[in-house]
């Protein structure tokens, strides 16, 4: 009476992924060098003779359901894999005449959960009410990497999710003359960190979570579709902070509203510095060093699309001779709900930001189908 179909899945395999462009592995040359005032031929690319795919090694866990006559509907997955011989940019001493190279790193493992779920939440002659929900949780690490590394540059380390985030801790600003400071590893503050009091943060430039939900409300021939997205647990980048919040610098690039809490005055408690020309304070880091404060969270819920439509009803088709006529508005991109500061947080994409990236525009579209 309750359980209309249960289906315990389990599977595990093999599969190879490129990753990467053609002939990645071998030395290429191009002829967009210049020497001596001529034009010349340049080694764009080196040979990696043992350049192999990467191997995901993979094992799913899975529960099919159908409850209630189908009014309760899903899935759940869990899933574990292996990425081996992972492939992945090496740098390389500059000196080489190259900044990186690829090669197959080390081992990465993917493992999480899947669930997506479909009701019927209200069902009656004239009137239903639909939901459809997706949601993916998500945690990567690095296990081992080529001949024993501990860690290949900053974003690669053992033990630590892919694309983790290195970088300075910032203290905030110091009362009594404005300058911004820093903690160092012992924990005490420091105007001018060294390289060696860069930390990792407790977080990655890759979401930890995502999914959607769908709302489907039918009533007679009109239709009301609403789909938010989500997705967050990472950091994002804000590289127009950077840009536009440099505290006095320079004269055009101080829009961030936040510079209205600059420190003013002796006493004054804030996290933005004083404002100077040129943007570094003497005995000072400048204004717009890169550290944790331009780091926020990439939290976001988005009213992705709204669709509301019209299908004519049955006795007006036979008339028209058609089979299916279906008038409709569609927004996109309506509304989104996150306190990140730059534009778009769905379009920030690792360490290069959003900087100069053009937000995603809200758009209506109004159609007719017609079905002969």
């Amino acid at each position: 009476r309750v359980v209309n179909d249960l289906k315990l899945r389990a599977s595990y395999g093999i599969t190879g992924n490129s990753l990467i462009g053609n002939y990645t592995s071998k030395s290429t040359f191009a002829l967009n060098g210049d020497y001596v005032g001529e034009s010349g031929l340049a080694l764009a690319r080196l040979n990696i003779d043992n350049l192999t795919w990467e191997e995901n090694h993979g094992i799913n866990l899975g529960l099919d359901f159908s409850l209630f006559n189908s009014r309760i509907a899903g899935a759940v997955d869990v899933f574990s894999a292996d990425r081996k011989r992972l492939l992945l940019q090496k740098p390389l001493p500059i000196t080489s005449g190259f900044a990186s190279v690829y090669q197959n790193v080390g081992v990465l493992n993917n493992r999480g959960v899947e669930v997506s779920l479909n009701t019927v939440n209200v069902l009656t002659n004239s009137f239903r009410w639909t939901t459809d929900i997706s949601f993916t949780k998500v945690k990567n690490e690095v296990k081992t990497l080529l001949d024993g590394q501990q860690n290949i540059g900053t974003a690669i380390k053992v033990g630590l999710p892919l694309n983790s985030i290195f970088t300075y801790k910032y203290a905030g600003v110091n009362p009594a003359d404005g300058r911004p400071f820093y903690y160092d590893t012992l924990g005490n503050l420091s105007y001018i960190p060294a390289a060696k009091d860069r930390r990792y943060l407790d977080g990655t430039l890759d979401p930890t979570w995502y999914g959607g939900l769908t709302n489907t409300f039918s009533f007679k021939g009109v239709e009301l579709r609403v789909f938010f997205q989500f997705s967050g647990g990472n950091y994002l980048l804000n590289q127009d902070a950077l840009f536009a919040s440099r505290a006095g610098s320079t004269a055009d690039r101080n829009q961030y509203r936040n510079q209205l809490r600059r420190w003013q005055k002796p006493g004054d408690i804030t996290d933005v510095p004083k404002a100077y020309r040129g943007g570094t304070i003497p005995g000072a880091n400048s204004n717009f060093f890169v550290s944790d404060r331009f780091y926020e969270k990439g939290d976001y819920l988005r009213l992705k699309e709204l669709t509301l439509a019209y299908n004519l009803p049955k006795t007006v088709l036979s008339r028209l001779h058609v089979q299916n006529a279906r008038f409709y508005i569609t927004g996109v991109n309506i509304l989104t709900f996150s306190d990140y500061l730059g534009y778009d947080p769905e379009l920030v994409n690792g360490t290069t930001g959003d900087f100069g990236v053009y937000p995603q525009g809200r758009q209506t579209s109004v159609g007719l189908q017609i079905t002969f």
